[in-house]
């Protein structure tokens, strides 16, 4: 199966923009454009783009469908980075902003079916995954909505201004938030100008949380897991251990309690998640230096759990959840790879027996997860019987393009390669369409970003390098895709590694085989 190391940013007419290139080592993205040689010699550029993530934690009663992040210092929202996969209401979704260079400070924006809007300002992504707890309050005034996750009711809540040095009284007045109950909360009041507050949830059998100095004002909701992280080191106690995700599905709770005891304590998670592949230090901080033997159970994000019990994690370093069914990928011949080598998240894998027919693909693989691009992500398939081979593979990525594999036989085949195109026949050389131009960098500094964009396409698409740079004296052929020959006009747009940039708007690319920066 031959592989088209591009992208293709499907525009709202159907056209696609791809720049084709082989693919580099590194981090395995592919390259959005060849780089021609010319008499001029290209080394690889420095990737300089990073991906930035954030947990969206829906807390709210309907599905968010919009997720919108650009800098700080920005004027507007920009693309919406949630594509065609929204969050349902009482879920949650890792989703990866790409190509954020050095930037850390972003400005966030969520927004539900409703057009319920909640914005979250100033948020460093580069220290910490943030999440996002969209729901209730976020709306300007510190009413909040406390989302109750621990497995147990909380009993009592407080809320104090950073100010003040006490507690003050429970907001909560003799009610209860049952488990995975939600409760508004009304904070009584409130300062003027002040938003930032310290908050702490109890239970009756005396688990508490706390948040301090959060800001209630762009907060839409709190998650009570019933405990603050540890923050001993990894080691400093002999029973810390790893725990490593060998399943398909993200690791919502993992468990640890004494062998014997029936209460599971605390969920060491606690907002964060474990995704496939993955490994999360867990620290036993709490228990004497001789107390050995524990159960540890794991739950992942569809209720399936797996109890390891009397495990003596003074002697173990890592214990391997598998999933609900407890097979490792590889286990089954049928089981394979998806390898991303396109330049678009992939959101949604299918694989059902071949001629099956009808729309119904059954589960998807993927998940809450994405494949990002250059990514592979190896598919588990528990068939019904080890000598059923012959399977129809459906891949779809965020922009909704989806390509199909019918009738593969997955004994045979260990990967296949989603490409973002429907067929093959996409997969036009550069030079054959009357829009296919070359971009030369005429300039002494690196391009880092390159856009080409319908003009009614509202916004500037892909960026066609990628984790690339376009060096000084390089050429870049941008093979333009599925536009037809009357489609002659695009705006380009080329940034360099200053951020000075040079836009070219209405520009007839069938009459124009060559653009040269600045």
């Amino acid at each position: 199966m031959t592989s088209v190391h591009a992208s293709m940013a499907t525009d709202p007419n159907g056209g696609r923009v791809r720049a084709t290139g082989p693919r580099h080592a590194g981090r395995g993205l592919a390259l959005a454009g060849l780089l021609a040689l010319g008499a001029v010699a290209v080394l690889p550029g420095t990737a300089h783009a990073a991906d930035r993530t954030v947990i969206v934690q829906n807390a709210g009663q309907a599905d968010v469908v919009h997720l919108f992040a650009s800098p700080v210092e920005a004027t507007e929202w920009g693309l919406d980075r949630l594509g065609s996969k929204p969050v349902p209401a009482g879920g949650n979704a890792i989703v990866t902003i790409v190509n954020a260079g050095d930037t850390c400070e972003f400005d966030l924006k969520l927004v539900d079916a409703n057009d319920k809007a909640q914005e979250f300002r100033g948020q460093n992504l580069c220290t910490t995954t943030v999440t996002l707890a969209f729901g209730g309050g976020g709306d300007g005034t510190p009413d909040f909505m406390l989302v109750n996750d621990a497995g147990e009711p909380v009993s009592a809540l407080y809320v104090s201004p950073g100010t003040s040095s006490d507690w003050g009284d429970d907001v909560l007045g003799g009610n209860t938030v049952p488990a995975s109950g939600r409760f508004d909360v009304d904070v009584p009041d409130p300062v003027a100008e002040n938003c930032r507050y310290d908050v702490k949830a109890e239970t009756s059998s005396g688990r508490s949380q706390e948040w301090r100095a959060v800001d209630l004002c762009a907060t839409g909701a709190l998650i009570f897991r019933g405990s603050n992280a540890a923050t001993a080191d990894v080691g400093d106690h002999p029973q810390d251990f790893a725990l490593r995700n060998d399943s398909q599905k993200y690791v919502h709770y993992i468990y640890v309690s004494p062998t014997g005891q029936d209460a599971w304590g605390d969920d060491y998670l606690g907002d964060d998640v474990l995704a496939p592949a993955e490994s999360f230090q867990v620290k036993v901080s709490t228990y004497p230096a001789d107390a050995c033997a524990f159960d540890v159970k794991v739950k992942d994000e569809d209720g399936n759990e797996a109890v390891f019990p009397d495990q003596n994690l003074c002697e173990l370093d890592e214990i391997v959840f598998k999933g609900a069914e407890g097979a490792n990928f590889g286990d089954n011949p049928q089981d394979f790879v998806v390898r991303n080598s396109s330049r678009r998240y992939i959101h949604y894998i299918y694989a059902r027996p071949a001629g099956s027919g009808g729309d119904a693909w059954g589960d998807d693989y993927l998940g809450t997860g994405v494949l990002g691009p250059g990514e592979t992500f190896n598919v588990d398939l528990k068939p019904a019987s080890a000598d059923q081979c012959r399977f129809d593979i459906r891949v779809v990525d965020e922009a909704g393009t989806e390509q199909t594999f019918p009738d593969t036989d997955l004994c045979a085949v260990e990967e296949v390669t989603f490409e973002g195109s429907g067929s093959q026949a996409d997969a036009t050389p550069w030079g054959k369409d009357p829009q296919d131009f070359t971009l030369h960098n005429g300039s002494d500094r690196e391009l880092h970003y390159v856009y080409v964009s319908p003009p009614e396409a509202g916004d500037w698409q892909s960026d066609l390098l990628g984790s690339r740079t376009l060096a000084a004296g390089a050429n870049l052929n941008i093979n333009m895709v599925g536009f037809g020959p009357a489609q002659c006009v695009f705006d380009v747009r080329a940034v360099d590694d200053q951020g000075e940039e040079k836009v070219w708007k209405a520009l007839n690319l069938c009459a124009t085989p060559k653009l040269d920066y600045p």
